[in-house]
């Protein structure tokens, strides 16, 4: 099953996109947050939230009555990261239970959809850096003051009961790799040709590659200098680009895209290279830092861990570059 994303600030060119390729085979996610495809199933935040809650209540039931917070009251609240985890778990559950050959997921604007994209490709380390050391503290918590409790007239819920599910993880990991997977997911975008001579443009492309999802097709609508196109087509090769309406939109969507590898890693004498497909780059705001297991990448106000493979885990940074398309990392 393949996963097609489809995102851009236009929201009636996104509809006209996504309309234009769904057919009777396909499963529709509409997660723009402006029911742009009313016909399809809808990703609705709150609702989420209220389905999540309730399922997480037995865990967290009795922590709750020892706060005297009103546990069936409120919906679990809605925190800064929160819509990325839902979005993230609904569409683990629409893979799961898809069985149609492709699921079209429209996405919100640009850097909305940049911004939860990157939210997905980051969920298992966060909850690795987050989560888990949470229930280890509060298991510590309870381990320490035991021998309060009858005195204190406490009685301390197990830290137990709020551990995540076992494969919740692999799911999530599973996820962030169907995002990198060029045979398994591609990306559309549709945006305004005047952007095309405008840095801001390479901005947004570098910064979906950078949440760990390849951009398959362009979409530059408009009027276009011919000069402008082929350089485009060129520099985020084996991306496809259509210029102007939907005249022709059709056969373009027709055509084949072959992808390539996210990431690649090749030896160079003593050095170990890691290369990693970043169109559109600005290597002036790149900021790198290794960080335990994980090579974190910054770029403006934009961050991505990226798990390190386990031959260069051993192995130190001790340069880097931007080739063509692609960032390299040296190691050593």
């Amino acid at each position: 099953m393949r996963l097609l994303l489809i995102s851009g600030d236009d929201p009636l060119a996104r509809r006209r996109l996504a309309l234009a390729q769904v057919g009777p085979e396909d499963d529709v996610l509409d997660a723009s947050g402006e029911e742009l495809l009313t016909e399809a199933g809808r990703f609705d935040l709150l609702a989420a939230l209220d389905h999540r809650w309730q399922a997480l209540l037995p865990g967290l039931g009795p922590w709750l009555d020892l706060m005297e917070f009103p546990r069936a009251a409120d919906r679990l609240p809605l925190l800064p990261g929160l819509e990325e985890v839902l979005l993230a778990l609904e569409l683990n559950d629409r893979i799961c239970r898809c069985q149609a050959r492709r699921l079209v997921v429209l996405l919100p604007a640009t850097t909305a959809a940049r911004r939860l994209l990157s939210g997905l490709s980051s969920a298992p380390e966060l909850l690795e850096r987050l989560y888990d050391p949470l229930l280890r503290r509060l298991g510590g918590l309870r381990q320490t003051i035991a021998g309060l409790e009858s005195l204190l007239d406490l009685r301390l819920p197990a830290a137990d009961g709020l551990r995540l599910p076992a494969d919740l993880r692999q799911q999530l990991e599973d996820l962030e790799r169907r995002l990198e997977d060029p045979e398994r997911c591609e990306l559309q975008l549709v945006q305004a040709s005047d952007l095309a001579g405008d840095p801001l443009l390479e901005q947004r492309i570098a910064g979906f590659h950078l949440a760990g999802v390849q951009l398959s097709r362009l979409w530059l609508q408009g009027p276009l200098d011919p000069r402008l196109e082929a350089s485009w087509a060129e520099r985020l090769a084996p991306c496809l680009v259509h210029v102007g309406g939907e005249h022709g939109l059709t056969d373009w969507l027709k055509r084949p895209w072959d992808g390539e590898a996210m990431r690649l890693v090749r030896q160079e004498g003593d050095e170990t290279v890691l290369a990693l497909l970043l169109p559109g780059l600005s290597k002036e705001r790149l900021q790198l830092r290794r960080i335990g297991r994980h090579l974190q990448l910054q770029v403006g106000s934009q961050r991505r861990l990226l798990a390190l493979p386990a031959g260069l885990q051993p192995l130190q940074p001790c340069g880097a570059r931007v080739d063509g398309r692609r960032l390299e990392v040296r190691f050593r």
